[in-house]
């Protein structure tokens, strides 16, 4: 896989986060970032160019993620969110709400459930997180949430949605 971006000289600034993570697995006791297991992807970063990126690390699954600057009210409108898997001649893109188009080549899109309903004990921080949301989507874990065992979930599920 490998990443290409542009528009990036009209962002510099606007991102307060902006990263790549190879996902191989689910914290569910964390939400945001903190919940995947795996490794950064150290090129992609809020001051890159535009340019293509390699993503040379294999994976079940790769998450972009920009952090809007600004009031957190207005952040889950305008942060960046593309999560794949690899499948080789596909391509995924993403365009930011501050320009920058974003496209992953040799990856196929997987669609972030919408915020969990079925789950009235968690808070928003869980619920509402598409970090959260898509580990939860894409890793079987008996439970969710701060008070969840801390027991690192690698095996991804069979189905892609989580049915609750």
């Amino acid at each position: 896989m490998y990443l290409t971006a542009t528009g990036m000289q009209d962002a510099t600034g606007i991102y307060r986060h902006l990263w790549g993570f190879y996902v191989r697995g689910f914290k569910p006791w964390h939400h945001c970032f903190a919940c995947f297991y795996g490794t950064q992807e150290r090129v992609i970063r809020k001051d890159m160019r535009d340019d293509r990126y390699d993503l040379p690390e294999p994976t079940h699954y790769f998450y972009l993620c920009g952090v809007a600057s600004g009031a957190v009210r207005l952040r889950g409108e305008r942060n960046l969110h593309l999560a794949v898997r690899p499948k080789r001649g596909s391509l995924a893109t993403v365009k930011s709400f501050y320009g920058p188009m974003f496209t992953i080549h040799d990856a196929e899109e997987i669609t972030i459930q919408p915020p969990i309903q079925s789950l009235p004990e968690l808070s928003e921080l869980y619920t509402g997180c598409k970090n959260f949301r898509f580990a939860a989507q894409m890793y079987e874990a008996a439970s969710l949430g701060p008070d969840a065992p801390r027991e690192l979930i690698r095996t991804p599920r069979v189905s892609d949605s989580l049915e609750m």
